[in-house]
């Protein structure tokens, strides 16, 4: 079994771009959030980078079971345009809210993703809700969260 990162990322974007591009989603991608994002895309979700993968034993290329285990961040970001508008923190909160919903039924259907890994987990490492910004109209509410979705993976 070779280390297996790179296939389970590619597996986690393409499964997400079809569960949730456009129902809950406008983007899936593998990446950072922009500093600065299109407003014509306020559904975002990013597939970050792996901080740690440690595969018990190490991988050598000979043949040994092994199991492998590590986190993948999924970031979301999503932008409610609605002034000052108390109402738009909710629907901000919501969009966020949507999209996990979303991804935690991706993960009952196939925990698996596609056969890349044996079995997946999902929990929430950080969500927040603020002000988009400090006009004095208001512009709205950016919502995010960031998930860790715990990847196992058993094999030779």
């Amino acid at each position: 079994m070779t280390i297996s990162v790179w296939s389970v990322k590619a597996a986690v974007e393409a499964a997400l771009q079809t569960a949730l591009v456009p129902s809950v989603a406008d983007i899936v991608q593998l990446g950072r959030p922009v500093e600065t994002p299109s407003l014509q895309q306020p559904r975002r979700v990013y597939i970050g980078g792996v901080l740690n993968d440690s595969p018990q034993p190490i991988w050598e290329p000979v043949s040994q079971v092994r199991l492998e285990e590590y986190e993948i961040p999924l970031m979301i970001d999503c932008l409610s345009f609605s002034g000052n508008d108390p109402a738009g923190y909710a629907t901000a909160e919501t969009l966020v809210a949507d999209i996990v919903a979303a991804i935690e039924a991706q993960i009952g259907n196939d925990p698996s993703w596609s056969a890349t890994c044996h079995n997946s987990g999902l929990s929430l490492a950080a969500a927040y809700t603020s002000a988009l910004g400090d006009a004095p109209s208001g512009s709205g509410y950016r919502s995010w969260a960031i998930l860790q979705l715990h990847i196992q993976r058993r094999g030779r």
